[in-house]
């Protein structure tokens, strides 16, 4: 993911269609969007669940990031793929994206696949041993324990219309009755979940006394409880990957994108659920206190993403901190091509927007070398401008091109070369 988000920024930045970056172009920007938010949402859960593992076992918490973190790995790859287009498909070293596009079937396996870990494991595994009380309840059973049984059953009754009434005071008032750990752009997003996760302890335990046994074949309903809690645990990772991290203003796009989309799939999976339960007075009741006014939550917006895309095409900090488990290589390295003119292009942009005007007004010569040789002469560029200019459109060219191999390379004689190198000499007119 981190690799994808790397290669696909600086790609999206040096090419170009119409003259205009394709990272620019909003149909480009929809992908590039997502694979920002999606990659600060694998670092934050990477995070959180490896330092979770460094002190205990957590079972449940360990299926769902498994899960989710290889499916949006998938959809990053996949989204980069779409926009790297045919430069993607030639396979070859130049290539950073190909291998781990074939490879995404490998991480999605495992327990079967990833759909057994989402339809059984994550709320089927859950919902009996992560409860208050069911586990407590099926012991003192066990042990004929009548009068703890008792206690325990009045509790988890107690427990549950508190959770009822708690989820349907926090819908009618949009969660402002809620409360939050800490102030600033975070609070709203900590007061939802809050919301959020009294309407999942409300709706499971609805749903555990309604169906009993037959949730376990239910399946598809439990996937969608799995849902809600998996996106409840990864927004409190995003929270506190964004707070431990001294809430950084440039990381403030990422992480309301991370939000937004959470809180998105929150919205969808509770609807899927009641619209496909079985107790149809049940599924009455529990939207009612679920989604008193309707669902409110509403995928990423347009500007929000378009803002998390445009981070992507400058080199930054934020980029580094980001990639920071990428192995970018030298010069010669698929990713280290990207980077390399990548990097010059962040010095050579205002030379080259004055470039492009004087191009336009008219310029000798077809190549980019006899035009910055012209433009040079006639005293419009500086001979240092004009060097880095031919310096950036050489790296330029050289991390945009597809590998080249002979026929006899190909057909396995690789004393042949050891891979056939394009050379750049100014051939390309100005774009």
């Amino acid at each position: 993911g981190q690799a994808a988000y790397r290669a696909t920024g600086a790609f999206a930045a040096l090419r170009r269609q119409f003259r205009v970056q394709i990272g620019k172009f909003e149909g480009v920007q929809e992908a590039t969007g997502r694979i920002g938010g999606s990659t600060y949402t694998l670092e934050a859960m990477r995070v959180m669940t490896a330092s979770a593992v460094d002190h205990c076992t957590p079972s449940v918490v360990t299926a769902l990031a498994k899960y989710h973190m290889t499916e949006l790995m998938r959809d990053v790859v996949t989204d980069a793929m779409d926009v790297f287009s045919g430069r993607g498909v030639q396979q070859g070293p130049r290539n950073p994206l190909a291998q781990a596009y074939k490879a995404a079937p490998i991480a999605i396996t495992v327990e079967g696949a990833n759909i057994l870990t989402r339809s059984l494991m994550i709320f089927g595994q859950g919902a009996i041993r992560c409860h208050e009380f069911v586990l407590k309840e099926m012991k003192a059973a066990h042990g004929n324990d009548l009068a703890g049984f008792d206690r325990l059953l009045w509790a988890h009754m107690g427990t549950a219309v508190n959770r009822a009434v708690r989820s349907f005071t926090l819908g009618l008032s949009g969660s402002r009755l809620a409360a939050s750990p800490v102030a600033g752009p975070t609070a709203p997003y900590f007061r939802q979940l809050e919301r959020m996760s009294a309407a999942l302890n409300f709706t499971a335990d609805m749903t555990m006394g309604v169906l009993g046994g037959e949730l376990k074949r239910k399946e598809r309903l439990s996937a969608r409880l799995g849902d809600v809690l998996s996106q409840l645990y990864i927004a409190s990772c995003v929270l506190k990957y964004f707070l431990v991290n001294g809430q950084k203003e440039e990381e403030l796009p990422l992480m309301r994108w991370a939000m937004d989309h959470c809180l998105a799939e929150i919205g969808a999976a509770f609807d899927g659920y009641l619209r496909n339960f079985p107790n149809r007075p049940a599924a009455a009741l529990m939207r009612l206190v679920v989604f008193p006014f309707g669902n409110p939550y509403a995928p990423v917006s347009d500007e929000l993403n378009a803002a998390v895309a445009e981070q992507m095409l400058q080199p930054s900090s934020l980029r580094d901190r980001l990639t920071h488990l990428v192995y970018t290589g030298g010069d010669n390295e698929a990713l280290g091509r990207l980077d390399k003119a990548l990097n010059l292009w962040q010095q050579a942009e205002p030379v080259y927007a004055k470039f492009t005007r004087l191009a336009k007004a008219g310029l000798a010569g077809d190549k980019l070398a006899e035009q910055l040789q012209d433009a040079v002469q006639r005293g419009l560029l500086a001979a240092d401008e004009a060097q880095l200019l031919a310096d950036y459109d050489a790296a330029r060219y050289d991390a945009i091109l597809t590998d080249d191999f002979s026929k006899a390379y190909i057909d396995g004689d690789y004393a042949a070369e050891a891979a056939q190198a394009t050379g750049y000499e100014g051939q390309l007119r100005v774009a």
